[in-house]
C-alpha cells in the first residue's frame, strides 16, 4: 500500500508507537481486534531521495489482495 502511495505521489510512513486503546475508540475497532501499526498518507514537501528511488527500483509485486479485503475506509 505504502509502495502504491509512492508512485502517487503520497508519503507516507509506519508507525508501531501509538496509544492502541485511543486509536481503537477514535477509529471503533472492536476490542477483539490488535492493532500493531498504523501508516498514515500524505502529500510530502520534499522531492524524491535517494532512498525513495532505491525503494521505488526494487518495489513491486504479483502477488497482492485486493482492496476490498484489507481496506477499511474511516471506521472499522
Amino acid at each position: 500500500m505504502m509502495l502504491v502511495a509512492y508512485e502517487m505521489g503520497i508519503g507516507s510512513c509506519w508507525l508501531g508507537a501509538f496509544n492502541e486503546q485511543k486509536v481503537k475508540q477514535i477509529l471503533d475497532i472492536p476490542e477483539n481486534i490488535k492493532v500493531v501499526a498504523l501508516s498514515p498518507f500524505g502529500y510530502p514537501a520534499e522531492k524524491d531521495g535517494l532512498y525513495a528511488k532505491a525503494v521505488k527500483a526494487f518495489a513491486g509485486s504479483k502477488n497482492r489482495k485486493s482492496l476490498d479485503e484489507i481496506v477499511h475506509y474511516e471506521k472499522w
